[in-house]
């Protein structure tokens, strides 16, 4: 890895002596070349910064990045695309922030951790790409809480299906999805196992509609030992608990998706914004 030293700064005001502080490696970029057409920019350059600390590995740990003016020249992007990138990086702990410095590599890894931010209803089933949905079963229950939400009689007879969500080979948490009588006559294994992590399209092509509605529900909750079980946890970790009803245009309940995820390879934000009729005030 090559290098690339700042000037020691000096530093009159203790005792009117100049003192040198240890000059600090930042991290160097390869040629790349973006692709226009492609990924947005910022997002093309946080791979790339985040390719470089994975390829140094250990040897980046601890070292700072090239200014922002330095990145943006490096990639040929504006200030905006660069710091889009760095709040990226730092979402995803790379780097931290640092007053009157540039940001420092924290981490050079991609740990199992998958981190959603929420403004759409397609957002809620967006997952990164080495994220993956396994099918562990499927049955006809009875559940009364489940039946309620989807506006049922508690004794409806409904299609449960479990699946377990795996990141980089570790297994992140676990979904239990209830889907009603007249959604469930027109859905097989089959067709959902064609869903390898987005279960909504199938289930849209399925009843001919498009869910356009969804009620959300974040909480924490401690892992009983089934939980526990499933995900391989201790009983009692703390868990980040989904709880999701999705709706058609028309209103009409099709399926209700309770997730636990591990608190510590799990994250869920939102990102909102202010009403037009609040904006033009």
């Amino acid at each position: 890895m090559n290098h690339e030293f700042v000037v020691p700064e000096m530093d009159d005001a203790v005792n009117g002596k100049r003192q040198s502080r240890a000059a600090e490696a930042r991290l160097s970029l390869r040629e790349e070349i973006l692709n226009p057409e492609g990924a947005p920019l910022y997002q093309q350059v946080y791979e790339a910064i985040r390719g470089q600390i994975g390829r140094d590995g250990d040897k980046a740990m601890g070292c700072g990045l090239p200014t922002e003016d330095q990145i943006g020249a490096h990639y040929e992007v504006s200030k905006i695309t660069v710091r889009k990138a760095l709040q990226l990086l730092e979402r995803d702990g790379f780097i931290a922030r640092r007053r009157a410095k540039t940001p420092l590599i924290v981490r050079v890894s991609r740990e199992p951790e998958v981190g959603r931010t929420i403004s759409t209803i397609d957002d809620i089933f967006q997952h990164s790409s080495d994220t993956e949905r396994r099918y562990e079963s499927y049955e006809t229950v009875h559940d009364a809480e489940a039946a309620t939400k989807l506006e049922l009689d508690p004794g409806a007879s409904l299609l449960k299906v479990v699946t377990t969500q795996h990141s980089q080979g570790t297994i992140i948490g676990y979904s239990t999805i209830y889907f009603p009588p007249d959604v469930a006559a027109k859905l097989s294994q089959v067709r959902l196992q064609k869903a390898k992590y987005l279960i909504f399209p199938v289930v849209e092509e399925a009843i001919g509609q498009g869910i356009d509605f969804a009620d959300i529900s974040v909480t924490a909750a401690a892992a009983t030992p089934h939980d526990a079980e499933i995900i391989g946890c201790e009983p009692g970790t703390v868990l980040v608990r989904l709880k999701l009803l999705f709706r058609t245009e028309s209103n009409h309940p099709v399926q209700y998706h309770q997730s636990y995820y591990r608190a510590d390879k799990y994250s869920v934000g939102y990102r909102i914004g202010r009403s037009p009729a609040k904006r033009a005030d």
